[in-house]
């Protein structure tokens, strides 16, 4: 949480030291990361990491009007859209009710054994039972972490109603 905003913090505190001025290139490269994963938790903290990286950088332009701040994107993976499922509504709640992204938060499960227990210190929200029968099936597989990251993202989705136009 915040990796990239406190590198940005360092970034700005150390080259504005320099007397010739400086360039420095912030990427939100693991935003990237999770729209290929279709991991929507993943997605909305790493861009909100992201927004506050910027804040920094913004703020330091205005203390030095001769600085330029260029923002861009490169590109866009995993076609998110919102409203899936034959529903218009996107459940924002839902999003910021994960503090924990899809593939911790699937490795803690396959570690432990009250799948209920690890995911409420993670979710604020419950379980349907259909959901927690996904996650016992995911879990007795060969690869249970890997089971359970897709069936995780899965559920989060759903929840969300978040859909992906492709998968990876």
């Amino acid at each position: 949480p915040n990796r990239l905003e406190n590198m940005t913090n360092k970034a700005l505190s150390l080259l504005s030291r320099s007397e010739h001025g400086f360039f420095v290139m912030i990427e939100g490269s693991q935003i990237d990361w999770c729209g290929h994963a279709n991991d929507i938790a993943c997605a909305m903290a790493e861009m909100d990491d992201f927004a506050k990286s910027i804040a920094l950088a913004k703020a330091y332009v205005d203390a030095h009007p001769d600085t330029l701040l260029v923002v861009t994107a490169d590109h866009s993976t995993g076609g998110l859209t919102i409203g899936a499922n034959g529903e218009y509504d996107w459940k924002t709640d839902v999003i910021k009710g994960v503090h924990q992204t899809a593939w911790p938060l699937a490795t803690s499960l396959a570690k432990g054994s009250d799948i209920k227990q690890v995911w409420s210190e993670s979710v604020d929200w419950a379980l349907s039972d259909v959901q927690f029968a996904l996650l016992i099936d995911a879990k007795k597989s060969e690869e249970p972490a890997k089971a359970l990251y897709q069936a995780v993202k899965s559920i989060i989705n759903d929840q969300s109603l978040t859909g992906w136009t492709t998968k990876g």
